[in-house]
């Protein structure tokens, strides 16, 4: 029982209300079921008034209201509205088919559905078909045995949708009360007959029982129909058959029922003054009656046997089995309970105001331990010691020893954080700044350390510890030992220390660890996030050996443990609200009896430390998927381009018992990593193949079996695909051989040119040699056979033709020299020809009186052979022209490229030349030379205007 009010409770309420839920266990109250919880507009659902719930194939709860249909997974609600797809917020009526859709109807609208593959909202826009089905009056509808739906109304109208088909079928009726069909057979029942066709054939009517029917939905089971009159009985039909004469069941009742369900071991009665009923489905008497204090429209039943009623003004209300904890006492009023004592004669509890609530011997009792406590803004009552004198109380304002009706000071320090109980006569006392020893008897308090002592606890052979913000301290004999200083898991701040019977020490540090320690010697350390969801250790209290429990700001934990030699090992159970927790955090532990009490933030429950909760597994399924911020339908698999490559995946874990679940995730064979919240967000993911697993970890942490998978491939750029890079590179081989065989036609093309100018070139020396230097030869030959024979009868003559033929030798040294050159490589800067053509100069005007000027562009290369041969020549022709007959003061020589030409001048300022002499011999064989080199030759003259040559020829 829960008090919400806001109002201060009056004294005769606590009383009554404490005094009813303590004695509930010796009363043998055996009702099943008890109301668990409403759900409201505050908890997310869209709206309080709620005409219908079910549960779906995977286990959410869905939900018909006024403002839109609801999905439920436990702890939140998604909603869906028109701007989600529904034909219109006010859903009348939901069911389920075959398929696992959930299938609507909306107030005078076309009917929709829940696709469940792909949790898209399928309506009349999408499938045409849908708009055929209207409902004039008051569409009803239900699912087929062979996967069909069928709807039908009050006027004699009925379709049937074929989900395979994706086709609506129109069938006539008589003011229908149900219809069903398998295969080809059909069973229509109304108010006036029974009627079963086969193949679309009436074979049969009967005179229907029916009559005076209230209108609402059937309860249906295998071969059995359950319906409501207004005279309030419930007609039961069953064992129905090809002949329709099926058992009738009457039932009359005290009450109206508004409408009917078959449940797994009952039938759910909604009934018109708001109590919810069981009835035994065989004899339909009422088993048992649930008062939720609201407008009953609908009962459904989940798959653990829980029920779910829907009402019209207060929301959906859970009814469940017992919860193995029993709130023993919970208020708005007082609140915020740090500290608790039970004993034989009742419990009493503390809080941080200084208040005390207070249940001995069938009287409760709220009390301030200081009457004017409103100059106190931090009381906070955090111990309560029960001892022969009387129980002591130890706060942040002081130590309180309480006497019948009073609480009395008992030792002028304040500031206390823990109290424990040495013997019958000594109390150890830790406080903000000091640890002190209080005589029970004397009632004095001496100080044993001036040390921090947030918490205190002595271990079986005398040796007293202290917790503190810096860490483990041991008091023996008058000395302080720093049990950091042997180890450093002992030097966080430590928030609770607690001995059991076997002389373990059992340490909460601010760590977010629990640590085991014996005889100053580590134990074990365990993570808080391997026992439970909290992170911080509020409590430690122990009844037996092998077993500590722990609060935590989120939970109860039961850890059982074993020590072998210096190792320990555990397993632990945790107890949450789904339990019977009244609140999260967990301030103080007590034991009496077989019970173990809890002191929350907001009450206190009680639990049979020998019962274990149950650890259901949590199933999650994929509820949603975004891709680049747009939703798309939710697949096991999905397929995106490689620009599509941000997702995000909304999911939901089923656990309908009230626990919150933690989730984790993995991609592929990576490690499992935690999700804060129900949605998960992958960014620019690489192209590839991902196989992303989802989880939920039960309530002791243990992963759970049913994993949420999504196969997601985001295909790879086209330029970055395999097949694409192969093609690429075959493609890049193909025009590599191209190329080279290009460059080897090419080569061998050049070769080939190079080959036929090499011939020709030899074909040129050898004409060359052949009419320039086998004619000096021949010439040569001659003149020395002459000089010979005129020897003996000539002698002048002789020396004549010698000396004729030395001068033939010397010009055939230089031609034979100058071929020589010519076809030397060009690489030798002493062979070049601008060094040639300086050689010449000096040699021929070197003799003269010529002044010669040279201007030859440095840049020039001529690699052909009868290109530096012929223009040699042609200089050497020149310039001894010019030294025999110019008679000129100055030469001046240029040879230069401009574009794609080799200009060549040679000019003189002497007497000129005449015409005659222009068609000498020498000039004849410049311009044949010219030609040769298809060049253009050019000479300019005029009496006493000296003499110009110029010569163009083509670089290649």
């Amino acid at each position: 029982m829960k008090y919400s009010n806001q109002k201060p409770i009056r004294l005769t309420q606590l009383i009554a209300a404490m005094y009813f839920l303590l004695l509930l266990p010796a009363m043998g109250f055996s009702q099943p079921f008890s109301i668990s919880r409403f759900y409201d507009i505050s908890d997310g659902l869209p709206s309080n008034h709620v005409y219908k719930c079910l549960q779906d194939k995977k286990g959410f709860m869905w939900l018909a209201t006024e403002n839109g249909l609801s999905r439920f997974d436990g702890n939140s609600f998604k909603n869906f509205t028109v701007k989600d797809g529904l034909p219109d917020n006010d859903i009348l009526d939901i069911f389920l088919d075959s398929a696992g859709n959930v299938w609507m109807i909306p107030f005078a609208k076309n009917p929709a559905y829940v696709d469940a593959k792909t949790n898209r909202i399928v309506n009349a826009k999408l499938e045409p078909e849908l708009s055929k089905i209207i409902g004039k009056d008051y569409l009803l509808g239900h699912a087929l045995v062979n996967g069909d739906v069928v709807f039908y109304d009050l006027n004699y109208c009925g379709y049937i949708f074929s989900l395979h088909e994706k086709k609506v079928t129109k069938l006539k009726l008589q003011r229908p009360y149900y219809f069903t069909k398998e295969n080809e057979e059909e069973l229509e029942v109304s108010d006036s007959a029974f009627k079963f066709y086969r193949n679309g054939v009436l074979t049969k009517s009967v005179r229907s029982p029916l009559a005076n029917l209230g209108l609402g939905r059937v309860g249906e089971e295998y071969n059995k129909l359950l319906f409501q009159r207004v005279d309030s009985s419930i007609i039961q039909l069953s064992n129905f058959d090809k002949n329709l004469t099926p058992n009738i069941l009457i039932k009359k009742f005290p009450f109206r029922v508004w409408n009917v369900a078959y449940l797994k071991k009952y039938i759910g009665l909604a009934t018109r003054n708001g109590m919810v009923c069981l009835a035994d489905k065989k004899t339909l008497e009422i088993k048992f009656e649930i008062d939720p204090h609201a407008r009953v429209k609908n009962i459904c039943e989940d798959s653990n046997g829980n029920l779910w009623v829907a009402t019209d003004d207060k929301g959906i209300i859970k009814i469940g089995k017992p919860p193995m904890g029993r709130l023993v006492f919970q208020s708005n009023v007082f609140k915020d309970i740090l500290s608790l004592l039970v004993d034989s004669t009742g419990l009493m509890c503390g809080n941080v105001s200084g208040d005390v609530l207070e249940y001995r011997n069938g009287i409760l009792r709220s009390q301030k331990i200081i009457p004017e406590k409103g100059m106190y803004n931090n009381f906070f009552v955090k111990k309560f010691i029960k001892t022969q004198r009387g129980i002591y109380v130890a706060s942040f304002q002081g130590l309180f020893l309480k006497t019948t009706v009073t609480y009395n000071p008992a030792s002028i320090h304040k500031g206390y954080k823990d109290a424990i109980m040495v013997n019958d006569s000594i109390l150890l006392l830790g406080t903000y700044n000091a640890l002190y020893k209080h005589a029970i008897f004397s009632n004095e308090s001496i100080l044993l350390v001036k040390h921090r002592s947030s918490s205190v606890t002595i271990d079986t052979v005398g040796n007293i510890y202290l917790g503190s913000i810096d860490g483990l301290f041991k008091w023996r004999n008058g000395n302080l030992e720093n049990i950091g200083e042997k180890n450093i898991a002992f030097t966080n701040s430590i928030i609770k220390l607690y001995t059991t019977k076997d002389n373990i020490v059992w340490i909460a540090s601010s760590s977010d660890t629990l640590i085991a320690m014996r005889n100053d010697s580590l134990l074990i350390k365990i993570p808080l996030s391997n026992l439970s969801q909290g992170s911080i250790c509020k409590s430690l209290c122990s009844n037996k050996p092998g077993t500590i429990w722990a609060g935590t700001d989120r939970s109860l934990v039961k850890i059982m443990y074993a020590v072998v030699g210096n190792k320990m090992t555990y397993s632990s159970i945790p107890f949450t609200r789904s339990d019977g927790l009244s609140e999260g955090q967990v301030n103080d532990i007590a034991f009496f009896g077989d019970s173990v009490y809890v002191a929350t933030t907001s009450g206190i429950s009680q639990f049979n430390w020998n019962e274990t909760p149950a650890i259901e597994n949590i199933p999650t399924y994929i509820t949603g998927l975004f891709v680049n911020g747009k939703a798309v339908d939710v697949s096991d698999s999905i397929e995106l381009n490689p620009t599509e490559n941000n997702l995000e995946i909304e999911f939901s874990g089923i656990e309908l018992s009230g626990y919150y679940p933690v989730f984790q995730f993995k991609i592929n064979e990576g490690n499992w990593q935690s999700i804060t919240g129900n949605s998960l967000i992958l960014s620019s993911l690489k192209p590839g193949n991902y196989i992303i697993s989802i989880r939920a970890l039960k309530k002791n942490l243990q992963p759970s079996e049913n994993v949420a998978l999504l196969n997601l491939k985001i295909r790879t750029p086209f330029l970055q695909k395999p097949v694409t890079i192969v093609s690429f590179l075959l493609l890049l081989f193909v025009f590599a051989l191209f190329l080279m065989n290009k460059w080897r036609s090419v080569q061998q093309h050049r070769k080939q040119k190079e080959q036929q100018a090499l011939d020709r070139q030899r074909q040129q020396i050898t004409a060359d040699l052949h009419d320039d230097i086998g004619a000096s030869l021949s010439s040569l030959q001659l003149n020395s056979a002459i000089a010979v024979q005129v020897f003996d009868k000539n002698p002048t003559q002789s020396k004549e033709m010698l000396l004729k033929v030395e001068d033939q030798s010397q010009q055939l040294a230089e031609k034979i020299g100058d071929f020589i050159w010519s076809m030397k490589p060009r690489e030798d800067e002493f062979m070049t020809i601008s060094s040639r053509i300086k050689t010449y100069t000096n040699e021929i005007l070197g003799d003269t009186t010529i002044i010669h000027h040279l201007d030859i562009d440095n840049k020039i290369d001529i690699a052909n052979f009868t290109l530096r041969k012929n223009i040699l020549l042609i200089v050497k022709e020149a310039l001894n022209n010019a030294a025999k007959y110019s008679k000129a003061p100055n030469l001046y020589l240029q040879l230069k490229i401009e574009g794609k030409n080799i200009l060549l001048s040679i000019q003189d300022d002497g007497i000129g030349i005449n015409e005659q002499k222009v068609a000498g011999n020498g000039l004849t064989n410049m311009k044949k030379r010219a030609e040769e080199m298809k060049g253009t030759f050019k000479i300019e003259s005029g009496f006493e205007k000296g003499v110009k040559i110029s010569l163009v020829i083509p670089c290649t």
